[in-house]
């Protein structure tokens, strides 16, 4: 294929728009993008200059007016040109190379195809950003893909919004490279695989194909001979394919498949049964999406430190891709720094505050929604919940739960408060864990949450995960660790979470000199752990809850091994060292009392 008309020709994608070109440009638009990122919108009145654009702040080679950012009552800044493409039938994928400060929604034809740290709410010239952009935030190039049905024969329009976080826009910056894919070009796997949904019996996986073909998984449960193929009925870019009648507690091998592209070797285990009496070992990994090399360190010190008794479940605590949770985001901050450890290990991820800037869990729409694929049904055991970012699965002797802490909306008829009790209900389990973005027991770096949706929040969760005797909470959101002791039940009241302290910790008995704190549970109690410094540290908060025990504002990520009747978590330190050891002791006494 050639698209006549079309330059700087690369070997996986033909250029359609290629940074550094040349854009119009205005600080008002009085339609909605429907109308004026067209081909047919007349902006011969509009400025014109080469990208990137900016206020000239770095490199920018066309300076904005700066009477633009004089605080007037608008965020956004409008970019619009045209490019050419003869036969559109030609092209399968667009790919979409973006750098905005702060954020940006990208048009293509009046179709939106891309959105970069913008809310989902109506369009608007009053529109913030969602997040502000610090350091090299702002100049970071995120990838995103789209289809190619919005194209036209001929002349087509990209029309960008560049939405500021203050109306002061000092540091805006923008440029864009456009490229179409075509059947030219040779299919690459450009995401995963990673593995979802894990059950004794099936996991789901996801990848991603840079244009539609139809996919295939061979599987097996020896690495020479994977003799057994899943097979996609239509072609398409994001796959998703469930392997089913697995035995439990099995190593799987398998490859995934799109055209002439074949993924390396990956494995995993099967989940063991609902209730089966055996050694789990889970990473609880928190706002880890910084995609820098802070998060690096911090993965690399668990790899070095579980050595080859890799974790059976990987929980990710939220703000899992700074700095809004984008499709773009995600790419950098977790398929691009985790790939081996996402086609070994099962991914359950709950959502964060940041990633609730590009996801709106009250309406199940957004970026959280299209990456991931959570047991919907009640597969993995529990009830059915129906939802991507609250759910529930069992792995042996544990139930989890995950909480949508960041979009639910704590109301009791909210169908998250509905779900809750009968996720919690798991009389099979020996232990109940559950993993959200929110602490409920922090001095860290976001003590000082007084919202009205955290007061309520806790108002209507406590009850309901005291009922159940949660065994361990483990949150992210402050950007530091901490571990608490073990506590009684609040009766309901957020302030009286941790007033209540049934056991300081003590060393354990039969290795004094060990540095283990040794936390006995009876018939009550709760141990709070935050693990949220999984990719950067913070330094607000004085750490002064009287409920924690240990504090570190440290990078690091948490270890958790479960066997019969102890949990035993470590705090891991890039190092790798340790930062804490903790035990919850659910044994009967040796004397009996």
């Amino acid at each position: 294929m050639s698209l006549a008309g079309c330059s700087g020709t690369e070997p996986d994608a033909e250029m359609l728009v290629p940074f550094g070109s040349r854009w119009r440009y205005t600080d008002r638009v009085e339609t909605q993008p429907s109308a004026w990122a067209v081909p047919e919108w007349d902006a011969s009145d509009w400025p014109e200059g080469a990208t990137p654009l900016g206020y000239g702040a770095g490199d920018e080679r066309t300076l904005l007016p700066h009477a633009w950012a004089a605080g007037d009552d608008d965020y956004v800044t409008y970019a619009w040109r045209t490019f050419q493409v003869p036969d559109p039938a030609q092209v399968k994928r667009l790919r979409i190379r973006l750098v905005a400060n702060d954020g940006a929604l990208v048009f293509v034809n009046g179709r939106e195809v891309a959105r970069q740290n913008v809310r989902y709410l109506p369009l608007i010239p009053e529109l913030p950003s969602g997040a502000w952009l610090r350091g090299g935030q702002g100049r970071r190039v995120l990838e995103f893909w789209a289809p190619a049905d919005s194209l036209r024969p001929g002349t087509n329009a990209l029309g960008v919004e560049v939405h500021q976080t203050w109306r002061s826009r000092r540091d805006l910056r923008f440029d864009l490279e456009l490229a179409a894919v075509s059947e030219r070009q040779p299919v690459a796997l450009v995401r995963g695989p990673y593995l979802q949904s894990a059950t004794p019996r099936g996991v789901t996986l996801r990848w991603r194909s840079n244009r539609p073909v139809a996919g295939r998984v061979r599987w097996g449960t020896e690495p020479e001979r994977l003799d057994r193929v899943v097979e996609e009925g239509e072609p398409a870019a994001e796959h998703e394919a469930v392997l089913d009648g697995l035995e439990p507690a099995t190593r799987i091998f398998y490859r995934v498949e799109s055209g002439e592209a074949v993924s390396e070797l990956g494995s995993f285990r099967s989940a063991p049964l609902a209730g089966a009496d055996v050694p789990v070992r889970i990473w609880a990994l928190g706002d880890s999406g910084t995609g820098t090399p802070s998060a690096g360190a911090v993965r690399d010190a668990l790899v070095a430190f579980a050595g080859e008794r890799e974790p059976d479940v990987w929980l990710m605590l939220g703000d899992n891709a700074y700095p809004s949770g984008s499709d773009g985001d995600y790419q950098l901050a977790l398929f691009d720094m985790y790939p081996e450890l996402l086609r070994r290990i099962p991914l359950w991820p709950v959502l964060g505050n940041h990633g609730s800037h590009s996801t709106d869990s009250r309406v199940g729409h957004g970026a959280h929604y299209d990456i991931f694929s959570m047991p919907h049904a009640g597969e993995a055991g529990g009830p059915p919940g129906g939802s991507d970012v609250f759910y529930a699965f069992d792995h042996g002797p544990v139930r989890f739960v995950a909480i949508d802490s960041s979009g639910s909306d704590f109301d009791p008829d909210d169908p998250m408060m509905r779900f809750l009790p009968r996720a919690l209900d798991a009389p099979h389990a020996r232990w109940l864990i559950v993993f959200m973005h929110d602490p409920g027991i922090s001095g860290g770096t976001h003590a000082g949450d007084e919202s009205r949706r955290t007061a309520k929040m806790w108002s209507a969760l406590l009850p309901v995960l005291e009922a159940a005797n949660v065994d361990l909470v483990v949150s992210g959101h402050s950007h530091a660790y901490e571990r608490s002791r073990l506590v009684g039940p609040s009766g309901g009241d957020p302030a009286a979470l941790g007033a209540s302290v049934l056991d300081l910790g003590s060393r354990a008995a039969e290795a004094p000199d060990d540095d283990v704190d040794v936390l006995r549970k009876g018939s009550d109690g709760t141990v709070w752990v935050v693990a949220g410094s999984g990719g950067q540290v913070g330094h607000e908060g004085d750490f002064g809850h009287p409920a924690i025990a240990v504090a570190h504002r440290k990078l690091g990520s948490l270890l958790l091994d479960v066997e019969g009747c102890r949990l035993d978590g470590t705090f891991v330190m890039p190092g790798p060292a340790i930062g804490d050891r903790f035990r919850i002791d659910k044994c009967e006494p040796a004397d009996g009392s």
